[in-house]
């Protein structure tokens, strides 16, 4: 109590020292682990700091006394509770403490011990408290890194564990909800992985087990748990390798089809309608251009998109990026601005003629100006945002392409093309900045960027290409050689006028 309202490292030092003393009193102990969680609560005025000191004072022996706490079967639930709550908090929003979490020895066997633990009735209440906040650290440490995501899909015992409590069912009335809450954090520390990482997203859905409940609860169940199963299979549907899983479960026929063509009276489930759709519209958007099923999906899209839900959840799309880039959020939920630019990059290049217009009226354009900027300045430092910016790039391709001049025009009145070659140019420096030896050694994940870096910069020479085709022609028609025989000769002052207004619009 006397070291919770400031960041004091000696006091730290003396909690952990004792902490490590072998002969040390339970109760004693869990007083110690309680006063180090009041230090990382939520609104804590010294938060970050605090997270960081208790996942490195010492070399990280904080997490490891934990770890020894979760994994002795003579501890009681009270210190494994408490345990959970420090390492959720400890990870929470914060990437470094979330990637040391992942990585101290031993800690990820002292999770999986938690996920299984199964005791006789009178103690039932206690261990799905403990499984629950087990379930919470894992899934906080997995939404702020990519490596933990990767880290927790990769042990088989993390998996199965998540397998068994999704499966989890009370007969006791009195217990429901505890399992319920169990499931529901289990479902979202297992969405929270596929979500940041592609490769854990395929690990998770290649365990059956796993995939076979998220189907059953997104299909047969309500609520809260409901509408995270389905924000999990959307996030498994991000990644090519799981759409096919997720067809051979039937999870695409028998989950994202119904859930779209249902019948909900007016009015009825309010939001929550709301966010499942969009979430069934992006699942069934991504699954739609990553697989051989993909002319009938496509058909299936065309329809949704000629009925009236379907435009609003493609507008509502659109309202979550300009939302993404602003770090707020739609209905409770936050977004990632990749996590909407791939299903909005997928609809346009599955169903161009029917999503065109929702998009252009929802302002897309803009949206995706602003989502350039933000990407191209977080590529040197996240090498994984190259691809929201070639989507973004490619999505800006199609609209000018199929929504014709018009489109164009209003570009080049937001400025794109000298964005357009601002950003050619910082990502070309990019690319050359490597020497022809460091080529020769790079290793596979490099190499990987630098193609992406090659894609990337063809896509934007191909827009600015589009985008300058109206001004370079007029500049050719009137041209005294290449021009010698246009037609622009033949035109009086007052429609070259406005033709030259159109294809030269001020940036």
């Amino acid at each position: 109590e006397n070291i919770t309202p400031l960041h004091n490292e000696t006091a730290m030092d003396e909690i952990v020292e004792r902490l490590q003393d072998a002969n040390i009193e339970e109760d004693v102990q869990v007083e110690l682990i309680i006063a180090l969680k009041n230090l990382v609560v939520p609104d804590h005025e010294l938060l970050r700091e605090n997270q960081i000191s208790l996942a490195k004072i010492q070399g990280g022996a904080v997490l490891r006394v934990l770890s020894t706490i979760l994994q002795k079967d003579s501890q009681t639930y009270v210190g494994k509770l408490h345990a959970c709550y420090t390492l959720a908090q400890v990870a929470w929003n914060n990437e470094s403490t979330s990637e040391q979490i992942a990585g101290t020895p031993g800690l990820l066997a002292g999770m999986a011990h938690v996920l299984h633990l199964d005791v006789g009735r009178a103690h039932r209440a206690h261990v799905y408290a403990v499984q629950q906040q087990c379930a919470i650290a894992i899934g906080n440490s997995a939404a702020n890194s990519r490596k933990a995501s990767e880290t927790f899909a990769s042990d088989t015992d993390i998996l199965q564990g998540f397998s068994n409590l999704l499966q989890k069912q009370e007969t006791r009335e009195e217990l429901e909800l505890n399992v319920q809450r169990v499931r529901e954090t289990s479902v979202l520390a297992l969405k929270n992985m596929a979500a940041t990482s592609q490769d854990a997203a395929h690990r998770i859905a290649s365990v059956p087990e796993v995939l076979l409940s998220i189907k059953r609860i997104a299909s047969e169940e309500s609520g809260q748990v409901q509408n995270m199963a389905i924000g999990a299979i959307n996030s498994f549907s991000r990644s090519p390798a799981c759409v096919p899983l997720l067809i051979d479960m039937g999870i695409v026929a028998d989950v994202l089809i119904p859930t779209l063509f249902e019948e909900v009276p007016v009015g009825e489930g309010g939001r929550h309608d709301d966010l499942r759709i969009l979430t069934v519209t992006s699942a069934l958007a991504n699954t739609t251009v990553n697989t051989p099923a993909g002319n009938m999906l496509q058909r299936v899209m065309q329809d949704w998109l000629s009925k009236e839900q379907g435009k609003t959840a493609v507008a509502n799309l659109v309202k979550c990026l300009a939302l993404s880039l602003q770090d707020s959020r739609w209905e409770q939920v936050s977004f990632s601005p990749s996590s909407v630019l791939t299903p909005l990059y997928n609809i346009l290049r599955s169903c161009p003629l029917s999503s065109c217009s929702i998009l252009v009226e929802s302002d897309i354009v803009r949206h995706l100006c602003d989502s350039l900027d933000m990407l191209v300045a977080q590529v040197p430092r996240d090498k994984h945002a190259l691809e929201p910016l070639v989507m973004c790039v490619r999505m800006l391709i199609l609209l000018a392409a199929h929504v014709g001049e018009g489109c164009r025009r209003a570009m080049r009145i937001l400025g794109i093309t000298s964005q357009v070659q601002r950003i050619r140019l910082d990502l070309n420096a990019r690319s050359h900045a490597w020497t022809p030896l460091q080529r020769k050694q790079a290793d596979v994940e490099r190499l990987d960027e630098l193609s992406e870096l090659a894609s990337a910069l063809g896509d934007l020479d191909h827009l600015v290409e589009i985008l300058t085709l109206a001004p370079l022609a007029l500049c050719m028609g009137m041209h005294q050689r290449i021009g010698k025989n246009s037609a622009l000769y033949m035109l009086d002052r007052d429609v070259l006028g406005q033709i030259g207004m159109w294809a030269f619009v001020s940036e």
